[in-house]
């Protein structure tokens, strides 16, 4: 895909979530916040083909415990959920410039071993008290106590 493509696809997906989230607003009960995620999850996949011109990638970070043949757990760096109560709220009012500013800082995907998936479970579904986009992204994984490292295996600073 050429980049202006991705651009209209990446502003046509936007539009789709804006009317999406508008709807589940109104009929919470109809629209469920799994089908939502199916949906987002799968539009965001257009910042990573523009982040990384189309080239499929390994994980850009994984936790610092994580060595050859550790199983691992695709964790989000900000949970899914999060951006979905986020966007809920707020995409009504929002531009696609902002949109895709908050995805492409924040939508970022961790590969963690089996402890460091059990230390995050308690921001499943959300972050830190406080935390807002723009702040630090990796803030529950330095609450929970995990280093991670990049593709390299350099450590990250994520505080």
């Amino acid at each position: 895909m050429e980049k202006k493509e991705i651009e209209e696809k990446q502003k046509e997906f936007f539009a789709a979530l804006q009317e999406l989230c508008e709807v589940w607003s109104k009929y919470p009960a109809v629209i469920k916040q799994r089908s939502v995620r199916e949906v987002f999850e799968k539009g965001v996949y257009l910042w990573g083909v523009a982040k990384y011109n189309g080239q499929k990638t390994k994980f850009a970070y994984v936790s610092h415990d994580v060595q050859e043949g550790t199983h691992l757990h695709y964790e989000h760096v900000v949970p899914v959920n999060f951006f979905l109560s986020y966007f809920k709220d707020n995409i009504q009012q929002m531009s696609f410039e902002r949109f895709s500013e908050i995805i492409s800082e924040n939508c970022e995907v961790c590969g963690v071993s089996d402890d460091a998936e059990k230390k995050l479970k308690i921001y499943r579904d959300t972050m830190p008290a406080g935390w807002q986009f723009g702040g630090n992204k990796w803030q529950r994984y330095v609450e929970c106590g995990i280093e991670v490292k990049d593709s390299e295996g350099k450590t990250v600073k994520i505080d």
